[in-house]
């Protein structure tokens, strides 16, 4: 099972580095949002004695809207094309079993994700001279557990969509609404107090604030266990959600 879960994830990286808009998305865009929101927001705040400034308070907001797109997009709209191309069908014949392309998948989408994430730690680092990215321990926890939680809604979205383009249409319905309100593009305490209610019910709002923990405060991890607590709550309402949902076919 395990070298069928290694072919599988290495076969599933390697469409997905050969598609230039499958790289385009991955790893230039968030580097695109991140100069365009330290370029608008990052005067707004001062830089500390150790060097952590607007571009490591914002950086997390673009991480975070990373992991929800990888979770909307590198999951849920991959999943239901492969579907609707007749894919998992013919998976169904092969001496694997649904679970080994399950992990796969989200094995794939870590990869990918960790991978635009160390290009925009670099970028925070050397073109924006962040010189302390805060308790990396921290910053690792909650970004995985959010990965977790998004590869779950991106399969929710997969089980509940009919088609390639609906995937992307409920995608975009989620993926919007959680980027703004969560923090992760415009600060909560800009939000009216009814508009701050409802991020806490948004997963994202949790990746952001933890984040900003990790990032921009240095603390440790015991100052985001609530939030990788929530984001591990999330991941198995939705992971059972859409195994009720998901079709094969």
């Amino acid at each position: 099972m395990i070298n069928h879960i290694y072919l599988c994830t290495k076969n599933y990286v390697t469409i997905a580095t050969r598609d230039g808009l499958s790289l385009f998305w991955t790893f230039l865009f968030p580097q695109i949002v991140l100069a365009l929101f330290v370029g608008v927001f990052g005067d707004q705040y001062r830089t500390d004695e150790v060097g952590r400034n607007g571009a490591s308070m914002l950086g997390g907001g673009v991480i975070a809207i990373t992991v929800m797109s990888s979770g909307f997009f590198g999951v849920g709209t991959a999943v239901v094309a492969m579907r609707s191309r007749g894919t998992l069908r013919r998976y169904r014949f092969l001496p694997i079993t649904p679970s080994v392309i399950i992990v796969s998948t989200v094995l794939r989408n870590f990869i990918l994700t960790w991978v635009s994430i160390g290009l925009l730690i670099l970028a925070l680092k050397f073109a924006y001279k962040v010189k302390d990215i805060g308790d990396v321990v921290s910053l690792l926890c909650v970004t995985s557990a959010g990965i977790l939680a998004f590869c779950s809604l991106g399969f929710l979205v997969c089980g509940i969509s009919k088609s390639t383009q609906a995937s992307i249409t409920i995608g975009n319905s989620f993926f919007y609404p959680m980027m703004f309100l969560s923090g992760a593009s415009v600060p909560t305490w800009f939000l009216p107090d009814w508009l701050q209610t409802v991020s806490r019910f948004i997963p994202t709002t949790y990746i952001v604030s933890g984040l900003h923990e990790a990032m921009y405060m240095g603390h440790g991890l015991s100052s985001v266990l609530n939030q990788i607590g929530v984001l591990l709550v999330v991941t198995v309402l939705a992971g059972g959600l859409a195994t009720r949902f998901f079709r094969w076919s």
